[in-house]
């Protein structure tokens, strides 16, 4: 199979890979041994390289639930603007990669500040280019 279970690791991203009980691609985590927790879902941008099956990339530009939760970037909107200014230009940095495939894959990214909700409400999502998330799917 192309996944298989991490092991324990002294890296912190490893070990987020671990609470979720996630896989590392097996290929990925060979041309990275010295740092296979590169390799697991918790950095797709690095790992979309090694993914052959076609993907739907669906998430908000900004995503609050990453940023705020995961990342400790402050809600004060006055001290974090830098940040997420950075955190949205990096977003499109990873996602470019996917535009630019010759695979046929495809990315729904709203410049959202929003973890999903938008996204799931179907008749008030965002829409782009005149699609919502419903129908892109």
């Amino acid at each position: 199979t192309e996944w298989k279970k991490q092991s324990p690791s002294s890296q912190p991203s490893s070990n987020l890979n671990l609470l979720y009980d996630s896989y590392v691609h097996t290929m990925c985590a060979k041309n990275n041994y010295l740092q296979p927790w590169v390799c697991g879902p918790s950095n797709v941008g690095y790992l979309y390289q090694y993914i052959k099956t076609p993907l739907f990339v669906a998430e908000n530009m900004f995503d609050s639930d990453q940023l705020f939760n995961y990342l400790g970037c402050p809600e004060k909107f006055d001290s974090s603007e830098g940040y997420i200014d950075y955190y949205g230009q990096s977003m499109i940095s990873s996602m470019q990669q996917v535009a630019r495939s010759s695979k046929y894959d495809g990315i729904f990214l709203p410049g959202c500040l929003n973890h999903t909700s938008d996204l799931l409400a179907f008749k008030l999502s965002p829409r782009i280019k005149g699609y919502s998330y419903a129908n892109a799917l």
